[in-house]
Formats: structure tokens, C-alpha cells, sequence
């Protein structure tokens, strides 16, 4: 036989247990006498064992021995059960109880049979020993080696026994490992679906106040993220330009390339009527109208005497080389009207009307000052070509 400890353990709520050291079991563990014949020693918990004593608050003697084979039964304890314990193999293990642990040097390659023994446990459930009193209450606790088999009761004499054993005879038995293990993964599934759900709605929520405060259909989300920018900022008017007909959204994309062209004073620029004659029947206008770099060097060539490329309209430029034109520029300060009818232009280029239709409408407003102003003016001609 040998001793793994014999001193006095201090308790809480009159419960202790032996667990896997840092394991942080003891919660769980006092439902651990679930389904059992006894309610003293808890072994329903894989790994672990969980113990009632009497004294509710202070501290016990307990002796742990280690034995070879089954010892006999002594004589002089009120209360004996028996359990089985599988230890975890390789895991330190600790007496614990409420964040206080003592270790043990239990062997984790064998199966256990536990005896634990009480005396005393009625007299310290009364109320304790008085200050500098000896403890009424003290216990024993037998291991050795044995397959794992049914806890039993080897003899009950306190009233505290009694009690225990009932609540072990009406407390359901925890859930098994596999049990465990199904409702840990029906867990996961559940909260990956929550957090997918509530993704989902985030995502839907955001959509929909970048579309202006209602959700596009799918049709309408297809134009992209120029009909997207200027349903923020306008959604009726995408709404208007989504009731006509192809046709009519090929008018209304050349309409605003016009109108921003005009603005702009460029409309009697070299190509740019053949590029608008282009559009208004549903060309892929020629170069120099594939990109905005190109359009504009050929809009607004560089004067011959000057080198760096900056010529009477080299403050132009400079202004256009600082904008990014994206889906995050709903709210900006107004283009250049030279920058706002090239983008205009281009983007009424789009073989699907409606995409043109909101794109080049966004780049006209891109260079208003005032943007209410344009797209109401934009409106009157959406609503015009409708009632045609």
C-alpha cells in the first residue's frame, strides 16, 4: 500500500473531487452522481471522481492510499460506497476542490476501483467543529486496481448519506462521450448557421442602404456598382431608369454623355459626335474611347512647346490625376466637368443598356455642382421617354 495523501483539505460547499489537474471539471462534476446507487462518490464523469463530505465550509482530514489489490472493509466507518475510476492516461492528476488542488501520483494506466469511507458526516453537517476544535468529520479514500464495474453502497449509517443517495437515485445520469460529442457538433452546426443568419442579414442590410434604403432585385444588382452609386443617391430615379425598355435606356445613357459633354464645352471636340452617334445605336464606339487616359490625351492634347505635357489645360489634368473613380465615391467633391463627361461618355458605352443608362447618369452627376438639380433633370427625361 501507499499513501498518495493524508492531511486536512480544505472544502467548499461540502465537495471535493479528483480530476485532471487544470481540467476545470468541478462544475460539471456535480452532476456526476447522476443514475448511481450512491450519491457519496460521483464516477459517472469520465476521468474523474466527485465526493460529498459533511462539513459545508473548512477543512477535512482525508487519507488516500493506494493499494494493490481490494482491502478489506474497516469496521469503524459509518458510510462506505464503492465507484470505478478510468483515469486519463498520461494526465497529472489533483485532489481538487473550488480552485484549491493538492496533487496525486495516481497511476493513469489501469482502471480503479474506489472505496470512499465517511465518518462523522451528520455531527459536522450540524455545524462544524468550534475554532481550535477537532474536526467531527474525517474520510478515507481506497483505490486499486479493477476493471470497471456498477458503484454500489457498502454500508450507510448517516442521515447525510441518505440524503445524497436519494438525490443520486433521482438525478438524471450526465450525457455520455458520444452524447456529448453529438450535442457539441449539433452546437457548432447551430451557431455556424446563427452566425451565418445574422451575416447574411448584415450583408442584406448594408445592400440595402447602399441601394438607397430598398433591397434591388436581381436584375438591378447585375448593373453593377455604378447603378448601386447612384441608387445611393438617388434610388427613384434608378427605379425610373429600370421601367424602361432597353431601347430607352440606350437613349437616356446618351442622353447624359450628351448633357455632360455639354456641360463640359467639348461637344465640338474632335470623334465625339461619331462616339455618341456609337452609343445611341449600341456601338462599341472606336478608339480613343476604350480608355480614360486615351480619351482624354486625345480630347485635350498637349501643347507642342511644352515638355512636360502640361499645356493650356494642364490644371485640368493635375485636378483629374487625383481621383479614383470607385464604388466607394458616392459622396465627393464634384469632378472636373472635362473629367465628368469622358467618365460619362464611357460608361454610356456599356452594351447593357441599363448599366450604361445609370453609369452614364452617375457621371454626369459626378461633375454637378449641384447633383439634386442634375438628376431631377435626369428624372424629367427618364419620365419623358416612358410616357412615349
Amino acid at each position: 500500500m501507499r499513501v498518495l495523501l493524508d492531511q486536512s483539505v480544505g472544502v467548499h460547499y461540502g465537495y471535493m473531487a479528483i480530476e485532471p489537474f487544470g481540467a476545470g471539471l468541478t462544475a460539471e462534476l456535480l452532476q456526476a452522481r447522476g443514475g448511481q446507487r450512491n450519491g457519496l462518490c460521483g464516477a459517472t464523469f469520465p476521468g474523474a471522481l466527485s465526493f460529498v463530505v459533511g462539513l459545508h465550509t473548512g477543512s477535512v482530514p482525508v487519507r488516500i492510499e493506494l493499494h494493490d489489490d481490494a482491502p478489506p472493509p474497516e469496521p469503524d466507518w459509518e458510510d462506505v460506497v464503492e465507484a470505478s475510476l478510468t483515469p486519463v492516461e498520461g494526465e497529472p492528476y489533483a485532489l481538487t476542490s473550488f480552485g484549491h488542488a493538492e496533487p496525486l501520483d495516481l497511476p493513469t494506466d489501469r482502471s480503479l476501483r474506489a472505496r470512499w469511507s465517511a465518518h462523522g458526516m451528520d455531527e459536522s453537517h450540524r455545524g462544524g467543529p468550534g475554532e481550535g476544535e477537532q474536526p467531527l468529520d474525517r474520510y478515507l479514500l481506497q483505490l486499486w486496481p479493477a476493471p470497471p464495474a456498477a458503484d454500489t453502497v457498502v454500508r450507510w449509517g448517516s442521515e447525510a448519506a441518505r440524503y445524497w443517495h436519494g438525490v443520486a437515485e433521482r438525478t438524471p445520469p450526465p450525457p455520455t462521450p458520444e452524447e456529448r460529442a453529438r450535442a457539441r457538433i449539433a452546437q457548432e452546426a447551430s451557431d455556424r448557421a446563427r452566425d451565418e443568419a445574422a451575416r447574411r442579414a448584415r450583408l442584406e442590410r448594408e445592400e440595402t442602404d447602399a441601394w438607397g434604403g430598398r433591397p434591388p432585385s436581381d436584375d438591378l444588382r447585375a448593373w453593377g456598382w455604378r447603378a448601386r452609386q447612384l441608387a445611393g443617391q438617388d434610388r427613384d430615379l434608378v427605379d425610373a431608369i429600370a421601367g424602361l425598355d432597353p431601347e430607352q435606356q440606350r437613349a437616356v445613357a446618351t442622353w447624359a454623355a450628351t448633357r455632360a459633354c455639354e456641360r463640359a464645352g467639348i461637344l465640338d471636340r474632335p470623334g465625339l459626335a461619331t462616339a455618341l452617334a456609337d452609343i445611341a445605336r449600341g456601338a462599341t464606339p472606336a478608339a480613343p474611347w476604350t480608355g480614360f487616359g486615351e480619351a482624354w490625351d486625345a480630347l485635350f492634347p498637349a501643347e507642342p512647346d511644352d515638355e512636360d505635357g502640361a499645356g493650356a489645360s494642364g490644371p485640368v489634368a493635375a485636378a483629374v490625376a487625383t481621383i479614383s473613380l470607385g464604388p466607394a465615391a458616392a459622396a465627393r467633391t464634384p469632378l472636373a466637368p472635362e473629367a465628368a463627361a469622358i467618365d460619362a461618355v464611357l460608361a454610356a458605352a456599356d452594351p447593357h443598356p441599363g448599366t450604361a443608362a445609370a453609369g452614364a447618369v452617375d457621371g454626369l452627376g459626378s461633375g454637378a455642382l449641384d447633383r439634386d438639380a442634375c438628376f431631377a433633370e435626369a428624372l424629367v427625361v427618364v419620365r419623358s421617354l416612358a410616357t412615349r
